[in-house]
């Protein structure tokens, strides 16, 4: 009983109860004054394009949009090679590719579905 006595004594429960203070630092403070770019990061930009393909075939890899096929043909066909290394994208997924270009460090392509689906009356929806 004694021994019980002794945890429960002030300090403990002082210690327990105590509220866990939080500081707040500002962008300024946070980096260091003498190198200004230590904890900046490059501002990167990103691409997304998209990919049709054929939910019946999957040997096939799909065909890009227009302007996919103008970002791969300015990248002489790297994004190809690397869509052909995995299976295609079905609709609704993605798949993203990092440093293929210089100007765009990320990349996203989109599994369009089928092309030329167009609108449905009876869902009023654009498939």
């Amino acid at each position: 009983m004694s021994l019980l006595r002794g945890l429960l004594k002030k300090p403990l429960i002082q210690s327990i109860c105590t509220p866990t203070r939080r500081t707040y630092t500002t962008e300024d403070s946070f980096c260091p004054s003498n190198d200004e770019t230590a904890c900046k990061a490059p501002r990167s930009k990103g691409l997304v394009l998209g990919l049709y393909t054929n939910s019946d075939d999957h040997t096939e890899h799909g065909s890009l949009t227009p302007t996919a096929a103008r970002y791969d043909a300015m990248v002489c066909h790297r994004l190809t090679e690397l869509l052909n290394a995995s299976p295609a994208p079905k609709k609704g997924e993605v798949r993203v590719f990092y440093n293929i270009d210089p100007e765009f460090s990320l990349v996203a392509v989109a599994g369009l579905g089928r092309p030329c689906q167009g609108y449905d009356i009876f869902e009023q929806v654009d498939s």
